[in-house]
């Protein structure tokens, strides 16, 4: 019985971490040039610790050196204040294969 109470107070502590994770939403632009897909490009900032939801906006304009897009971007900044957690997101987009520019354009608290 003590090993169900355990359990249970584990659940309820992360369901309180849950509900006091804060949430925001970007709008972003991002520059990419043609040597990898839009999806693998995509597919790696999904993969950045606190990206949870990536959503295109509009199709990429391309051109014959690069394209560029708009998306929107959910994530949850653990540990650190939006400001660092902006910064570093922008830096580890930037660093991925094949991307010119990534320009935060819009940053909102859901």
């Amino acid at each position: 019985m003590d090993k169900i109470h355990e359990n249970w107070r584990e659940f309820i502590s992360e369901e309180e971490k849950v509900r006091d994770m804060k949430v925001f939403a970007a709008q972003c632009q991002l520059a990419y040039g043609v040597n990898r897909t839009q999806q693998d490009i995509l597919t790696d900032i999904r993969a950045i610790e606190g990206v949870t939801i990536l959503t295109l906006m509009e199709p990429a304009v391309k051109s014959s050196t690069q394209e560029r897009l708009k998306f929107k971007l959910k994530f949850t900044p653990r540990g650190i204040d939006l400001k660092q957690y902006t910064a570093r997101l922008r830096k580890q987009i930037r660093h991925l294969d094949d991307v010119h520019d990534i320009n935060i354009l819009h940053v909102v608290k859901l």
